[in-house]
């Protein structure tokens, strides 16, 4: 907490209990409920983990962008109030801004916004920023299984709020291909966006699929969860006690928060295995306008993956070399790069 200014206490029992799981959920000592959450050590995990306690304690679920747009106790505490318990939606709200155009992030392989973290703080804070995750990570939703439909779901929410030139895409991984597809369907409905950005993402021809669950599987430990984990050995293992495992080590490693718990890891699961079929299942389409595309330039394979998304964009294909590997890309330092590209394109004029 800044010590400078003044401690703000919880002034009724609502903000007392939301100022409690604050606390023991980001494990600090204090905090006034005019501190936002992400300024007093909040991450996308630790919102997901507060989001549960509020469900457990008010029974009012609360939407993942409560606690973005600088969110305080105050702010949660009013909503809670409201007795907000809306419909699942996929868009959220990250950040307001006042230069248009919006920037959207795509949810990777995982269906959360975790990944984007630093490279929204990398954007510069005039330009709003809003993100698509699963639909599946909520409990009361399936997960979408066909990419062209999840596209069009977005494409709904995202144009019932925004202009379509409004709207700059960006797509990291998985998500390259769902901002690919939103930007192909618009320029169907002749109601082009303002841009897209593809953030390496590998075109599915390049995919080889074995049978699941194993591939699927191998995708989940190495990729989303980044574990060094024996797949074959994890397959064999009954659903429960995979679970168990792969909680366990994820933990360990530090690539989920301590009480995630088994139903979440189990929606994640879920939203990654449909993911991964349905780009086992996506043919990819043709963009009739300027691609734009980030890859690294250590990737296997780069230059015949740069060739294939050439040929799904007949104006042309500009390519954005980042010295890094796929993991790391739209993190830490390299995050302010990939920033610094989107800014050039979109906004800089």
């Amino acid at each position: 907490m800044d010590s400078r200014r003044p401690h703000r206490p919880p002034r009724d029992n609502v903000e007392l209990v939301v100022r409690r799981i604050w606390l023991n959920v980001l494990d600090i000592p204090q905090l006034s409920i005019d501190e936002a959450f992400f300024d007093v050590g909040g991450s996308s995990f630790s919102a997901i983990l507060v989001l549960d306690a509020v469900h457990r304690e008010f029974g009012v679920r609360l939407p993942f962008e409560a606690l973005f747009n600088d969110a305080t106790v105050e702010d949660m505490a009013r909503a809670i109030r409201d007795g907000y318990n809306g419909t699942p939606k996929s868009l959220m709200d990250i950040r307001p801004g006042s230069r248009l155009p919006v920037l959207v992030c795509v949810h990777p392989l995982s269906g959360n916004l975790a990944w984007y973290r630093d490279l929204i703080d990398a954007v510069p804070k005039s330009v709003p920023c809003v993100g698509l995750q699963a639909l599946g990570l909520d409990s009361r939703c399936q997960p979408h299984r066909d990419i062209p439909a999840m596209a069009a779901h977005y494409l709904d929410e995202l144009t019932s709020k925004y202009d379509p030139s409004e709207i700059v895409i960006a797509g990291y991984s998985f998500g390259g291909l769902v901002a690919f597809e939103m930007a192909c369907q618009m320029e169907q409905r002749a109601a082009p966006l303002r841009g897209m950005t593809i953030l390496d993402t590998s075109v599915p021809e390049q995919y080889h699929h074995p049978e699941p669950p194993t591939a699927n599987l191998r995708v989940l430990v190495r990729i989303v969860l980044g574990l060094k984990l024996d797949v074959d050995e994890l397959a064999a293992l009954p659903a429960d006690t995979l679970r168990a495992t792969l909680l366990r080590a994820a933990e360990q490693a530090g690539t989920l928060p301590a009480g995630f718990g088994p139903d979440r890891l189990q929606r994640m699961i879920d939203v990654v295995y449909s993911n991964c079929e349905a780009t086992a299942r996506y043919v990819l389409p043709t963009y009739g306008r300027l691609g734009h595309l980030v890859t690294v330039a250590s990737a296997e394979g780069r230059s015949h993956n740069t060739d294939a998304w050439r040929s799904h964009c007949s104006a042309g294909l500009e390519v954005y070399d980042i010295g890094t590997n796929h993991s790391d890309v739209i993190s830490g330092k390299h995050a302010i790069e990939v920033a610094d590209v989107l800014w050039r394109l979109w906004w800089e004029q």
